[in-house]
């Protein structure tokens, strides 16, 4: 069993073990010659956990700090790109630096209860569900239009409070 998420990818590459899971995301942060995608067994609907008073403030263009368990280079560009267009779709103004983004592990609703204005990948199966039945005020901004309502919270109600 892998210990981390790039182990199976490793061990695909070296021809120890013939194919392993892991999640899409960990397919395009670098280059992964001779590995493909083949299917999905497990979906579910992905993105940024923002406390709601978090939310206004960034709407009315104060900044935001996000916990991240791989803070850096892509993951951090597709968080910014996930508020910059919910920002866009309310008519908020956006700019890169209001959002900070640290290393701070997979605790993601802990890290919500310990400061953190939101956490960045989080599922909607999940965490989502997590804040919910603790009563955390805080909904998933999700990575595709389609997949949120009018005020970008997921669809299926599985972040409502």
């Amino acid at each position: 069993m892998p210990d981390d998420h790039y182990d199976g990818l490793a061990a695909t590459i070296s021809g120890e073990i013939a194919f392993s899971c892991n999640e899409p995301l960990h397919m395009i942060d670098e280059a992964r010659p001779g590995l493909a995608a083949l299917g999905c067994f497990f979906e579910t609907e992905g993105g940024i956990l923002l406390n709601r008073a978090a939310g206004r403030r960034l709407l009315s263009g104060g900044a935001v700090r996000l916990a991240s368990p791989v803070a850096g280079g892509l993951t951090d560009a597709i968080a910014v790109e996930i508020l910059a267009r919910w920002c866009r779709k309310h008519g908020a103004g956006f700019d890169q630096s209001q959002v900070a983004i640290e290393s701070a592990g997979f605790a993601h609703v802990e890290n919500l209860q310990n400061g953190f204005d939101g956490a960045w990948l989080c599922f909607a199966n999940f965490e989502g569900v997590e804040v919910r039945l603790l009563g955390v005020d805080a909904d998933l901004r999700v990575s595709t239009v389609a997949s949120g309502d009018s005020e970008g919270r997921v669809s299926r109600g599985a972040s409502r409070a």
